[in-house]
């Protein structure tokens, strides 16, 4: 803090990972949104623009941990987050940029029937005369075996945000997936993030649309300074696999603002 400079302070509502948002006081932390919210609102003021990251990293924690029923309200509350920011911000001026860094091994499986609770339990059951959930993990916590057979769950409550889902490889945590990742945009220069792309692109491309870097040769029109000089905000959303990777795209999108 100077004479010429105004930094806000920092905001640290935890001695370390925000609580999930179903589980946040919210008189004491503030969602996701609200935070986003709060950081636009302070960067607009910069009229050469800004570049905002928001990262909804507990959806990986959760999916980590097993909880399925957790990650998808995070997803959630990601996807208010990237609505408060395309509230505030004007579409013809700000890039928006949603994707993941990585999938997890989280499957939709079992033929659950339309209208079925997606945190149900399929309406088939297995070889071993057992029901199992349709959303599973490939590794994770999950796995878990009673007598030398998979647990019997007709009696549990699959539907808790406490509960884990089931996994076909005991690990103490779930791992990454490797399928790829989907990548939405909008705004300027939007249609140079379709398709499918390296994870290496995504910068690259960002820094031209902002006019960034060595080639400038395309920010010569009136038109190109104005996209320059606006906002730049991407997101970055923790997917989930076959489900998340798609899901928690749909469920997060920001400006040229960066949401993981």
């Amino acid at each position: 803090m100077n004479g010429h400079v105004s930094m806000s302070p920092p905001a640290l509502f935890e001695p370390g990972d925000l609580r999930f948002d179903v589980d946040r006081d919210p008189h004491m932390d503030p969602s996701i949104a609200e935070t986003t919210e709060k950081a636009i609102r302070i960067l607009s003021k910069n009229s050469k623009g800004f570049f905002l990251l928001v990262e909804g990293g507990r959806i990986d924690q959760a999916h980590h941990a097993g909880r399925g029923s957790m990650a998808l309200h995070e997803a959630v509350a990601l996807d208010h987050a990237v609505a408060k920011a395309l509230e505030l911000t004007n579409e013809k001026e700000t890039l928006t940029v949603v994707t993941a860094d990585h999938s997890h091994p989280f499957v939709i499986n079992g033929y659950p029937f339309r209208g079925n609770s997606i945190l149900g339990k399929s309406p088939l059951w297995a070889k071993d005369m057992l029901p199992f959930t349709t959303l599973m993990y490939g590794n994770g916590p999950g796995h878990k075996m009673v007598g030398g057979k998979r647990p019997d769950i007709r009696q549990v409550d699959t539907k808790t945000n406490g509960y884990v889902q089931l996994a076909a490889v005991p690990m103490e945590s779930d791992t990454h997936g490797g399928e790829d990742v989907v990548i939405l945009a909008r705004g300027p220069m939007a249609h140079l993030l379709q398709g499918v792309h390296e994870q290496s692109y995504i910068p690259h491309a960002m820094a031209y649309a902002a006019c960034v870097g060595a080639d400038r040769t395309h920010c010569a029109t009136k038109r190109a300074h104005a996209v320059a000089g606006a906002t730049l905000m991407a997101a970055f959303s923790k997917a989930a696999g076959p489900l998340g990777s798609t899901l928690a795209m749909l469920l997060s999108v920001a400006m040229v603002a960066i949401l993981n």
